[in-house]
C-alpha cells in the first residue's frame, strides 16, 4: 500500500489536468454540470505506471513546463484518441 503522501505527486497533477480537460470540453460547448463535476476525484492513480524507486526532492524539478496536450475527440462523435 502506497502511502498518501507518496501520491500527493499524482494528485496534483491529476487534479491540474481535470481541471483542463473540463474546461476544454465547456469550451466545445458540452454542457458538464458543477453538480457532477463536484464528484470528480483526482484520487485515483491506476493510469500512472510507477515502476522503480522515486525520489521526491523539495525544491527540484519545481520549474514550470508546458503540459502536454489533452486526448480530446475531434468532434463530440468521435471516439477519443
Amino acid at each position: 500500500m502506497t502511502a498518501f503522501w507518496d501520491r500527493t505527486p499524482i494528485v496534483l497533477w491529476n487534479t491540474v489536468y481535470l481541471e483542463r480537460a473540463v474546461k476544454a470540453l465547456r469550451e466545445r460547448g458540452e454542457v458538464i454540470p458543477d453538480d457532477l463535476v463536484a464528484h470528480l476525484s483526482p484520487l485515483g492513480w491506476e493510469h500512472i505506471n510507477l515502476t522503480g524507486d522515486y525520489a521526491w526532492k523539495p525544491g527540484t524539478g519545481t520549474r514550470r513546463r508546458p503540459l502536454r496536450q489533452l486526448r480530446l475527440p475531434m468532434s463530440p462523435d468521435e471516439p477519443n484518441p
